[in-house]
């Protein structure tokens, strides 16, 4: 049995497209972004049954399986699709960088064990 309850709520937070971390956010009724469910990671939504609260799960990130980097210094880090389908055909393609024969990976979020990791 799932025993999400909804809070009383007595603040808001401003909304925050790159949460990172263990974190809970309430946001107002009006908040345009928190009403669209937007997030700057790849998320998906995860089964609950009340309809009041919104879980999503971090999907984590695709980064090349030899750890490269651009010339420019920067590492290959690519958002995954939601999909599950879609995001299983972005594993093992090559990576970005052309003088690199390294695969795309998924390196997981950290913490949560599976659990959501976020809730609206």
């Amino acid at each position: 049995m799932i025993r999400d309850q909804v809070e009383i709520v007595t603040r808001y937070d401003e909304f925050q497209e790159w949460t990172d971390g263990h974190c809970k956010f309430v946001y107002r009724l009006d908040c345009e972004e928190a009403r669209r469910h937007s997030s700057g990671w790849a998320m998906r939504n995860t089964n609950n049954h009340n309809v009041n609260i919104l879980k999503k799960s971090c999907l984590g990130v695709l980064v090349c399986s030899k750890r490269c980097i651009f010339d420019n210094g920067q590492s290959i880090h690519l958002r995954p699709a939601i999909c599950d389908k879609a995001r299983k055909k972005q594993q093992n393609k090559s990576c970005p960088n052309r003088r690199c024969n390294g695969r795309l990976e998924v390196q997981p979020c950290k913490g949560h064990c599976g659990y959501p990791v976020k809730k609206h």
